[in-house]
């Protein structure tokens, strides 16, 4: 995938895979994320395992995908998934600055509200949730066609 194609699915795709390094293992979570000004966005709890695994160590990867088809067969052997798929590897800062983590909220509100009208955001709502930046370090997609 060219970085256009890379940028697309970003852009449409609404679902990540976050990995962090972890203390032992790798640890992996689906989460909802925006793509903004070349930067990925994602929001947790202020506290938990994913927090904790990034205050340790922020390297992390990020996979999102989007499957297109299943391509069938009469042979078991030539089944295979058409798809788009995206790995992001980067670092991760966490938004403290109230305005600007308001701002990022709302936009990755928007995108999954599709279009519905949205309510003004809570300032208890925004001091409680943690927003987190993802710094791109490397980027590169792949991509099967049916």
């Amino acid at each position: 995938m060219n970085r256009d194609q890379i940028d697309a699915l970003l852009n449409r795709a609404y679902y990540a895979r976050l990995s962090t390094m972890g203390e032992k293992y790798p640890y992996t979570v689906p989460l909802c994320y925006l793509y903004h000004e070349g930067k990925l966005y994602f929001h947790s709890r202020l506290t938990g395992k994913k927090m904790s695994e990034l205050t340790a160590k922020p390297e992390v990867c990020l996979q999102i995908d989007e499957i297109k088809d299943l391509i069938t067969s009469s042979s078991p052997c030539d089944f295979n998934v058409a798809y788009e798929s995206v790995i992001v590897q980067g670092t991760t800062a966490v938004i403290d600055d109230f305005g600007a983590k308001g701002e990022i909220l709302l936009l990755l509100a928007q995108k999954y509200a599709k279009g519905q009208p949205l309510d003004q955001m809570e300032v208890d709502s925004i001091k409680g949730t943690a927003l987190v930046q993802v710094n791109i370090e490397t980027i590169s997609g792949k991509a099967k066609k049916a």
